[in-house]
């Protein structure tokens, strides 16, 4: 992202990261459902009876989803500063954009870090599941 020059930039780029953290609450909120769904096929294939014996993949797959909703979380978070407590010709608008700036970056790390665990998680289900099918 470019540095801005004068403060109308700087409140164009906090806008964007605004809309950026919009993006990846909507993207968090929907891979926590999804999470959600797996878990519930997990729990399905454990409830099926004592036939179904747990290996130790599927505890990896709740463990893994569970790291992904854990991470998710910390998405979605309410850490919403208030633009109108920065006085925009004071340093504060500079520092506002360096907090923002850090916490999208943490979020995108994270978001990146629970989507590979949940493909992860869903890869071991689906090598999985057709021992559950065909019992």
């Amino acid at each position: 992202m470019r540095n801005p020059e004068n403060n109308d930039d700087k409140r164009t780029v906090l806008k964007e990261i605004y809309v950026f953290l919009g993006i990846l609450d909507s993207k968090a909120q929907g891979l926590m459902r999804y999470n959600g769904i797996i878990l519930a096929v997990i729990a399905l294939m454990v409830k099926s009876g004592p036939s179904v014996s747990l290996r130790l993949e599927t505890y990896f797959i709740v463990y893994m989803t569970l790291a992904s909703i854990v991470l998710c979380l910390f998405i979605v978070g309410v850490f919403w500063r208030f633009l109108e407590f920065v006085d925009p010709d004071d340093a504060g608008m500079e520092a506002e954009l360096n907090l923002i700036r850090r916490v999208l970056f943490a979020r995108e790390w994270s978001f990146q870090l629970a989507w590979w665990l949940a493909v992860g998680a869903s890869l071991l289900l689906i090598k999985q599941f057709p021992e559950f099918v065909y019992k």
